[in-house]
């Protein structure tokens, strides 16, 4: 049995096809929104016809959040071939308090599917309100001038950071007040996770799939609509303004990340697997 990461289960099931070996491959992502929001039209509709193709060959698909399971089921014919197992992601959960400054932060690839033009708008809707806070953003992509220039143009590039890559973001979660999320989809989310084990309140786009999964559907943080600068500079304002309950709200998500530990998860996948020998 093998388990193989997205980019290469097309040729992982082509190999075990000549081979003549089972195989189990994970998807990670929300498949048909990622067509939808591809960068590439063409691109993504020969690889939509790729999966269509040879996803059917698997013995057994794991997705990393039962939105990604649900979207997945358009490409499979089987559909008990797909099963879904949060990743294996936390060792512990934390228990420590930290001190907060007046940060907000984003971690996210610069990328169009984390849309960060939506962030930024609403951040210049926040500062109207709120001008002490400033937006830390960790991670590189290939819209980085963009969103620059972007910072510019909104006059509000003095209050973002741009810190690129950073291997270890624990720290700068440690002093931020919330994080937000303003992506257009998402697998499952495993900032959103990191962020609530670290006592961050969170505010995220109610986006396909993961951060509803996460969030308790709104009870263990904020939700609102994608690629809405209004609503998510509202929820921002909101989320600071009421602060308590922010925390409270996370305190819910947090008692809940044990879904998350790496032993338990590693159980399911094992257990997964030895079903196939």
């Amino acid at each position: 049995t093998i388990v193989h990461s997205m980019q290469s289960n097309v040729a992982a099931i082509i190999a075990c096809i000549f081979k003549r070996k089972k195989i189990v491959i994970r998807n990670s992502e929300n498949p048909v929104y990622s067509i939808i929001n591809a960068e590439s039209k063409l691109s993504a509709l020969f690889v939509t016809s790729l999966k269509i193709l040879f996803y059917n060959f698997a013995d057994g698909i794991i997705t990393n959040s039962k939105g990604s399971r649900k979207s997945l089921r358009y490409f499979v014919f089987n559909k008990n071939k797909i099963n879904s197992i949060y990743n294996p992601y936390l060792k512990k959960i934390n228990k420590k308090v930290f001190k907060k400054k007046n940060y907000i932060i984003n971690i996210a690839r610069l990328r169009k599917q984390k849309d960060h033009k939506t962030l930024l708008c609403a951040f210049k809707i926040f500062l109207k309100k709120n001008k002490k806070y400033k937006l830390i953003i960790l991670g590189h992509g290939n819209l980085e001038n963009k969103l620059k220039l972007l910072t510019k143009k909104l006059e509000i590039s003095n209050k973002v950071i741009f810190k690129g890559w950073v291997k270890n973001t624990i720290p700068y979660l440690k002093k931020s007040k919330i994080f937000v999320l303003s992506s257009i989809y998402e697998g499952l989310g495993n900032v959103l996770i990191d962020s609530i084990n670290y006592n961050v309140p969170c505010v995220s786009t109610n986006c396909p799939s993961g951060p509803s999964e996460i969030l308790l559907n709104g009870k263990g943080g904020y939700l609102v609509k994608p690629k809405s600068p209004k609503l998510l500079a509202e929820k921002m304002l909101y989320s600071i303004d009421n602060y308590s309950e922010s925390l409270s709200k996370n305190l819910k998500a947090k008692n809940k990340l044990n879904r998350f530990l790496i032993e338990e998860n590693t159980k399911k996948y094992f257990n997964y697997l030895e079903s196939f020998l």
